[in-house]
């Protein structure tokens, strides 16, 4: 969360956003920041896309956030919409970081471009859809 206005500046400072830019982002990444604080307030231990390595592959998330015992992992996305495959993807980490030893998981999808776009990942099956 403090790196924001530094990392903003230097985008500006770049010539790749402009000034009237870089206040709408500040707005918006502050505003979205704000929606989980404990995420951001520096009390985890942040993995932001670290592999986890298995035999059956290299699964990459966007961001995973440990503190003790307890894992969670947020992956991020931009304009996409909204799919099971997202779902089963996010679920997969979860149940790594569970493998892994963490006793209290949890897992996100944060459509960051969507008002409470924040959609909880839990234990229990998605409902999917026929057609």
């Amino acid at each position: 969360a403090g790196d924001v206005k530094r990392v903003l500046q230097s985008f500006r400072f770049s010539g790749m956003i402009t000034t009237a830019e870089e206040e709408e982002l500040n707005s918006l990444i502050t505003g979205k920041i704000s929606e989980h604080p404990q995420w951001f307030d520096g009390s985890h231990t942040i993995y932001a896309e670290t592999s986890i390595l298995t035999t059956s592959g290299n699964y990459r998330p966007d961001r995973v956030m440990t503190l003790g015992s307890k894992a969670v992992v947020v992956d991020y996305k931009f304009g996409q919409t909204h799919s099971d495959s997202y779902y089963e993807q996010v679920k997969r980490y979860r149940q790594l970081l569970q493998k892994m030893g963490f006793a209290e998981t949890e897992a996100y999808i944060w459509y960051f471009n969507e008002d409470n776009g924040i959609k909880d990942v839990g234990s229990e099956p998605q409902q999917g859809k026929l057609f």
